[in-house]
């Protein structure tokens, strides 16, 4: 069964990346498809790699990249004389070098490919939706992504309620229907389904799909995603009163608000699993209990040590692991963290380069009163603090950095400009 399902799922990618090819001017279909491809992978068919070369397993994700970076040699690589660039370049070249210096000390080890993937993925993809020509993302497009969404919703109800049931579908899947590590995409989702109902709209008020997915995300217990998804929202509604003449919320609005929190008033009281289950993941940010971020918060303190000497600079090379004395024993840990992983990894000058962009990229949407990208690039900056830099993340930042420092005519046309005219 696995097997079959291995095999039908190469066969869908494959022919979805050739149809995106051939069009040649948008990828984005081709990282949503990768998306799903790795949720079916690890949850259905059971991590079962497509490929394997010279001992190197290949996923998904390795071909959208690879493919990502063949068009970006061919075409060639323009940049425009932007501090944004320059920072952007400083980390890219810092990363660079750790790669480079892991390669020569521990070759091709499963640690290295790991960081490889990890800083490549992420550099690659913020540099293919930032330079490339993106066709406009008109109706058929958000359609498309709607339906997509709506299955994996579904999915997830379907799991989530033999899981409330008490009958789990696979070991895996009690724990998490959709995998925490790609959780972002769907929560930036959500996030634009917010800002297209509150702000794009004419009458502003919350569809029942918007709705939907956003219990579905805080169901499956996903801490991280949700409280990015709620760092987006307050940052929409904040920034809805000086982007534009907003219009005024509909009577549906506040009628929403209500039932919202009468439903959530009902389930702490009387949902039983549900409610234990929620409040068992909510209580995971109380550092002061014994939990999963109270230990990493340890984790990340005995990390910090590491910080010294010309590392603390440059970065370890990538491959090295993460050493950390954890209650009195070696750990060799992952550290959930986006921030602490790139300083080790590029050093003080690699992180500082990261998080300089990230603002500068901030400020010229501010500038432009461009509220999605300020949403999106807050949403993932919230995600580092638990979770490490992504690819669906690269395309995110690659995308809002496409809306905000790319300057023609035809950016008029990219990415939600006639979204009012849109029903998501």
């Amino acid at each position: 069964m696995s097997a079959a399902l291995g095999y039908l799922e190469l066969a869908l990618f494959f022919a979805f990346v050739v149809r995106t090819l051939y069009r040649s001017d948008c990828m984005i279909e081709c990282v949503i498809y990768s998306y799903v491809c790795q949720i079916i992978n690890y949850k259905l068919v059971g991590s079962v790699p497509w490929l394997t070369v010279v001992g190197v397993t290949l996923y998904p994700g390795d071909f959208v990249v690879a493919l990502m970076l063949l068009i970006l040699i061919v075409r060639g690589i323009q940049l425009n004389r932007r501090l944004f660039t320059i920072f952007f370049a400083i980390f890219m070249v810092m990363a660079i070098q750790s790669m480079v210096r892991g390669g020569m000390t521990f070759g091709i080890s499963s640690a290295f490919l790991g960081d490889l993937r990890k800083y490549l993925y992420f550099i690659v993809c913020i540099l293919y939706f930032w330079l490339m020509p993106m066709k406009k993302m008109d109706q058929t497009f958000w359609k498309g992504l709607n339906i997509l969404f709506w299955c994996i919703t579904v999915y997830m109800w379907i799991i989530l309620i033999f899981y409330y049931a008490g009958y789990p579908l696979g070991e895996r899947a009690n724990q998490r229907p959709l995998l925490a590590d790609y959780a972002i995409i769907y929560t930036i989702y959500i996030a634009v389904r917010w800002y297209q109902d509150l702000v794009l709209s004419q009458k502003p008020k919350l569809s029942f799909t918007t709705l939907l997915f956003t219990a579905t995300l805080i169901l499956n217990r996903f801490n991280t995603t949700w409280t990015a998804l709620a760092v987006a929202v307050g940052i929409l509604m904040i920034g809805r009163f000086w982007t534009r003449d907003h219009q005024k919320f509909e009577p549906r609005f506040y009628l929403q608000v209500v039932v919202m929190i009468a439903g959530a008033f009902f389930l702490m009281h009387n949902a039983g699993g549900v409610t234990e289950s929620l409040v068992e993941t909510s209580n995971k940010f109380d550092a002061n209990q014994e939990n999963t971020f109270s230990s990493r918060i340890e984790l990340w303190k005995s990390l910090l040590t590491l910080v010294k000497g010309h590392y603390a600079w440059i970065g370890y090379p990538f491959g090295t692991g993460f050493h950390a004395t954890y209650r009195g024993d070696k750990w060799q840990a992952t550290p959930h963290n986006g921030y602490l992983e790139t300083l080790l990894r590029t050093g003080y000058i690699g992180v500082m380069a990261m998080l300089a962009s990230m603002i500068l990229l901030l400020k010229r949407a501010i500038q432009k009163k461009n509220l999605l990208p300020i949403m999106i690039c807050a949403a993932c900056m919230t995600y580092w603090v638990s979770y490490s830099l992504t690819l669906e993340q690269g395309a995110l930042i690659g995308i809002c950095a496409q809306m905000v420092l790319v300057e023609n005519k035809r950016q008029k046309d990219l990415l939600l400009t006639d979204a009012s005219k849109i029903n998501l």
